[in-house]
């Protein structure tokens, strides 16, 4: 997809300006924030884990990491299952994709390079969205055959902000990026029980 100013994409830009294209822009706003939140906690827990398997001290069998494993899990993959959220009342990426797509009447190029996002983004998260939907929020009966492993998460999270970044460009003109200059580590700089 072109960026605003020549092609589709600069066709949909102009067809939009004034209040929908502010709506649109919110939108892509919350999920930019929803975004920030779960590579901010991803950021963080690859950070820890580097800690363990760089201190030999903290290798040992312990309570804290599967704790820690355990949220991590639930979070990121609860929070990835947030963007495919169809429910017209939920501000989601699919449903700003489909905001885009029914907002483009002239754009049949644009239309079915977000018709393909679409079913990039669903075939992406498809099994994070099962484990979400029958063990972490729900408890299914029947047995998940493909439960998503670190890297499958891993590689949801790139594409997910692969096109949270893509779709920011286009209602906004300009790119988005994610700062963490944080220095979180420096609690851990502290002993933590006296």
């Amino acid at each position: 997809m072109d960026f605003p100013g020549s092609g589709p994409a600069a066709h949909f830009f102009f067809e939009l300006w004034g209040k929908p294209m502010k709506e649109l822009r919110e939108k892509i706003e919350f999920i930019c924030e929803d975004l920030r939140r779960i590579l901010t906690f991803n950021h963080i827990n690859n950070g820890l884990w580097d800690i363990i398997e760089n201190n030999e001290s903290l290798q040992k069998d312990n309570l804290f990491y599967w704790w820690l494993g355990s949220i991590y899990y639930d979070a990121i993959a609860i929070g990835i299952r947030k963007f495919t959220d169809e429910d017209k009342r939920s501000i989601s990426l699919i449903n700003l994709l489909k905001d885009i797509k029914n907002k483009s009447i002239n754009n049949v190029i644009l239309k079915k390079d977000i018709e393909n996002e679409i079913a990039l983004l669903n075939e992406e998260t498809k099994n994070i969205k099962t484990i979400v939907n029958k063990r972490i929020a729900h408890r299914g009966r029947e047995r998940i055959e493909n439960i998503p492993n670190y890297q499958e998460i891993q590689d949801c999270l790139s594409y997910l902000q692969d096109i949270v970044v893509k779709y920011f460009q286009i209602l906004y003109g300009a790119g988005y990026h994610i700062d963490f200059s944080d220095d979180w580590k420096k609690i851990f700089r502290h002993a933590w029980i006296e």
